[in-house]
């Protein structure tokens, strides 16, 4: 198993993890590319062999142990998952009400992450929503990726709940895409 560590671990880029299991490994398992000439490779336990890249900042890979710690402090793996899970279906919750728009996966098929379609004017035009996008990462530092479903034309937003963010963030953002939706509408009146 391999994962990046600075997504849902709390590390820099750059640091990852990797399990396997100690009883499959042979010989012939893939080598580093680049392995110091004191890595005497057949007699190399697997982990060592990876521990040594010569030419490379050091820093995301000793950081690991703080950022395991700093889970740890946060209450753990089952802390962590209950929060950021409980803000994932309470925000969707909030902003499918706000903007009158439909589930597009069940509650039970998203943990951390969820998908929601965006609200009108922006349902179906995805340079619009773009252009919000990049409007709202301006002038209000909230960074969001609207996404186009090409079967359907819906265009939607792949949202993601994690410690370091609060109901607060959420609702924001809801209020923001509304106000921006509404001088959009407005405007097209205007201009008609």
């Amino acid at each position: 198993y391999l994962s990046n560590g600075h997504k849902w671990l709390y590390s820099p880029k750059g640091s990852a993890v990797l399990w396997f299991n100690a009883s499959i490994v042979t010989p012939l398992f893939p080598e580093p590319t680049v392995i110091s000439s004191a890595n005497p490779v057949p007699h190399t336990p697997l982990s060592e062999r990876y521990s040594y890249v010569s030419v490379r900042d050091y820093t995301a890979f000793i950081s690991m142990s703080a950022a395991l710690s700093f889970r740890s402090r946060l209450g753990g793996d089952d802390a962590i998952h209950a929060y950021c899970r409980k803000l994932a279906l309470d925000a969707k919750a909030f902003l499918m009400d706000l903007w009158h728009v439909a589930v597009l996966v069940p509650d039970d098929m998203e943990t951390f992450m969820f998908n929601i379609p965006l609200p009108s004017p922006f349902a179906d035009d995805f340079a619009m929503a773009s252009t919000m996008a990049e409007d709202l990462l301006a002038d209000h530092n909230i960074y969001f990726r609207p996404l186009l479903e090409v079967g359907s034309g819906t265009v939607y937003t792949r949202l993601s709940s994690q410690i370091y963010l609060n109901m607060a963030d959420f609702r924001q953002l809801g209020l923001l895409v509304n106000e921006y939706a509404e001088r959009l509408i407005l405007g097209r009146q205007a201009a008609a």
